[in-house]
């Protein structure tokens, strides 16, 4: 995490994504879900304006997954398709 955060200093559009999906999963570990929830919206917001496909697939199959942890069944598979939708345009699926 350090390391991330030192890395912004010099290239925070690269790095910004993967901060942001690290800082959601330690939230979440600590119960702390508001930040969380912020914390994956960031990553999607922030992969998919750079057109980082994998990425922004891994964040919305993350948040899925925290959804369904939280028994939020109809946002968990609503995120979980975004990413399957996301994995196929980037060709993983």
């Amino acid at each position: 995490l350090r390391t991330l955060k030192n890395g912004m200093k010099r290239s925070p559009a690269t790095l910004s994504m993967y901060l942001s999906l690290l800082e959601a999963e330690i939230a979440t570990l600590e119960s702390k879900y508001k930040t969380a929830e912020k914390c994956f919206s960031m990553a999607i917001e922030q992969s998919a304006s750079a057109r980082v496909l994998h990425i922004a697939a891994l964040a919305h199959d993350r948040f899925g997954r925290y959804y369904l942890l939280r028994e939020n069944n109809d946002s968990g598979y609503e995120q979980l398709r975004k990413a399957c939708a996301l994995y196929l345009e980037w060709g993983e699926i």
